[in-house]
């Protein structure tokens, strides 16, 4: 049989007009949502491996826009990635099947434990045990940092934006204002784009969908607040994590920072992007439906987005509003990224100095803790070691070090 493609030195082939049933995309996805640890990178492997390589449902170059559409959109990476894969397959129904298979088992795995944490009898022992992961869990917040640093902090500009970003979160002024002042400064001063309000418009729709949402408040305060904070995150999913941590420790009393770093933690070591985070909280929130709502809150935005884009992507291609919407919303886009890494140091910092990172109740564990925070972050820069291993490693330690000390 003569395969329906032509082959191609540079992508992979795929064969034309091949029709994927949706429980085979399903079964698919939740087998790479299953043994998905390690990351991004990991995760565009698997879906390499299996969605390319093995099975040819689609080519490099759908994955390479995948990546791109991601990068661009709110919203934790590989989900996004994942939803333009399933739309691109099986239209509407491929992409909401691909991704709830996807971040099913990372979602039941920390459901999971989040009821094993908040309800075991030896509460106290297992909070001991943490207290040695939370170093650790710094030291994966300075290498995201450093690593989301290096891509976004081009010039002098960027790093101005950054330091914006972060005195307006040490000092609280609520995200959705940084953000949108961050923005237009990129468009402003880092793309210099010549006016034109036709350009504009499409750009004004879209931020003006946050505060809408935001101001519903028979929504629920939980799905507000993850909806909002899906609809903010640009950076991948370590980007979440001041956002939450100012939403639901410093803001509101939901969680300590003890908690706190123990939701990344469990977010770390269970399949699935960080952003299942959300799941830990909306459990501690409501239980088992306050895990559900705040896990469909905070990847909703990005879904609704992509489709949206997906289908104006034609029409934009022919309007008058191609070159300057495309202008404004990379301008826009390039100012929340630096915004994005003042953020993440902010919480870095808070989170270190309310947890007792770098100021204990004694020389002696103040130094420990720092010294595995160093490690850390010396193994992920240098020999580029899992967060997983680490945080386990972490978690093993501080069994030994709790029983010691005890």
């Amino acid at each position: 049989m003569v395969d329906d493609c032509q082959k191609s030195s540079q992508q992979t082939c795929v064969p034309k007009h091949r029709q994927v049933r949706i429980r085979d995309l399903v079964l698919t996805f939740l087998k790479i949502g299953t043994i998905g640890f390690g990351g991004g990178v990991a995760m565009l492997g698997l879906i390499r491996k299996y969605l390319i390589t093995e099975k040819k449902w689609i080519s490099d170059d759908d994955l390479a826009t995948a990546v791109a559409l991601g990068q661009m959109i709110p919203g934790p990476f590989v989900p996004n990635y994942v939803e333009y894969i399933g739309f691109k397959i099986r239209g509407i129904k491929g992409m909401i099947s691909s991704v709830i298979a996807f971040l099913f088992p990372g979602f039941l795995a920390i459901l999971i434990l989040s009821y094993l944490y908040f309800k075991s009898a030896n509460l106290m022992l297992i909070n001991n045990i943490f207290s040695w992961v939370q170093p650790v869990i710094i030291g994966i917040l300075v290498w995201a940092s450093v690593d989301m640093g290096k891509l976004y902090l081009k010039d002098i500009k960027s790093i101005i934006i950054m330091l914006l970003a972060l005195f307006s979160s040490l000092f609280k002024i609520t995200p959705i204002f940084t953000i949108i002042v961050c923005g237009v400064i990129g468009i402003i001063f880092l793309h210099k784009p010549k006016l034109n309000l036709y350009g504009f418009f499409p750009l004004f729709l879209l931020i003006g969908v946050g505060p809408f949402f935001v101001n519903i408040k028979s929504l629920g305060i939980l799905f507000l607040i993850f909806f909002e904070i899906g609809a903010l995150i640009f950076g991948g999913g370590y980007a979440i994590i001041p956002f939450v941590a100012k939403e639901v420790v410093l803001l509101r009393p939901w969680l300590t920072n003890q908690e706190l770093l123990t939701g990344v933690a469990l977010s770390q070591i269970t399949p699935g992007p960080v952003a299942l985070l959300s799941t830990f909280v909306g459990y501690k929130v409501s239980g088992i439906l306050g895990a559900l709502i705040a896990t469909i809150a905070i990847f909703l935005p990005s879904t609704i987005i992509l489709f949206i884009i997906l289908k104006v992507y034609h029409y934009l291609q022919k309007s008058k509003f191609k070159s300057s919407f495309s202008n404004y919303s990379q301008g826009f886009i390039d100012g929340v990224k630096p915004a994005i890494v003042g953020f993440l140091v902010s919480a870095t910092i808070i989170l270190a100095i309310n947890n007792g990172v770098l100021i204990a109740s004694s020389i002696l564990i103040s130094s420990i803790r720092i010294s595995f925070t160093i490690i850390s972050f010396v193994l992920l820069i240098f020999l580029k070691v899992s967060p997983v291993f680490l945080i386990l490693g972490g978690a093993g330690l501080g069994l030994v070090l709790t029983r010691i000390m005890l």
